[in-house]
């Protein structure tokens, strides 16, 4: 019962953003006075090609900060179950 509480809500959210995505790009297409599939294939290519550049600047200036950070956890947390299964010998 729980679950199907789980998977139902996990739907409606689905269902929410994807109705919500479509009511932000309707006005996109509502403005479009050539109104021929290309012009809104170009208008969301260049949105896309925006976003995407944008997400790969902001991954470049994060990821050189945030690798050492993540590979010292990761070695500290290796040491402290090695020297675990050392000690218990």
């Amino acid at each position: 019962m729980n679950e199907l509480n789980t998977k139902t809500k996990m739907l409606v959210g689905t269902v929410g953003t994807l109705a919500t995505t479509a009511l932000a790009v309707a006005p996109v297409f509502a403005a479009d006075g050539d109104g021929t599939i290309s012009s809104i294939t170009s208008s969301l290519t260049t949105a896309m090609t925006g976003y995407a550049n944008d997400l790969m600047t902001a991954l470049g200036s994060i990821a050189p900060i945030g690798l050492p950070i993540v590979g010292g956890i990761a070695v500290i947390v290796l040491g402290i179950k090695i020297f675990k299964k050392v000690t218990k010998g």
